[in-house]
């Protein structure tokens, strides 16, 4: 079966009013991916990291991404640095 490119995407006004849904639905799509609970949780916990240290209050951006064998993550606020982090999907034979 051919590997199918996959994005989703998010810009909230205010990350936090919306932190709670953003991490449930990070767990939902990194679920959907085929990452396996402990992995989930990691990745989950990460992105409510990068989104609390964009300094709350604030616009942001949530990207996930996986084509290539891989999974991309992307948590952006404006005028600081991006955090981004790569693994391999599940059963890809490109590894990070």
């Amino acid at each position: 079966m051919a590997e199918s490119e996959f994005l989703f995407a998010l810009e909230l006004s205010d990350e936090a009013s919306f932190e709670r849904m953003l991490t449930e639905i990070a767990d939902a799509v990194f679920r959907h991916l085929g990452l396996d609970r402990p992995d989930v949780d990691t990745l989950v916990a990460d992105v409510g990291r990068a989104l609390k240290a964009g300094g709350g209050g604030r616009p942001c951006e949530v990207r996930i991404t996986a084509g290539g064998g891989q999974i991309e993550t992307v948590v952006a606020h404006p005028g600081v640095p991006e955090w981004r982090t790569r693994r391999a999907l599940p059963g890809s034979r490109t590894g990070s």
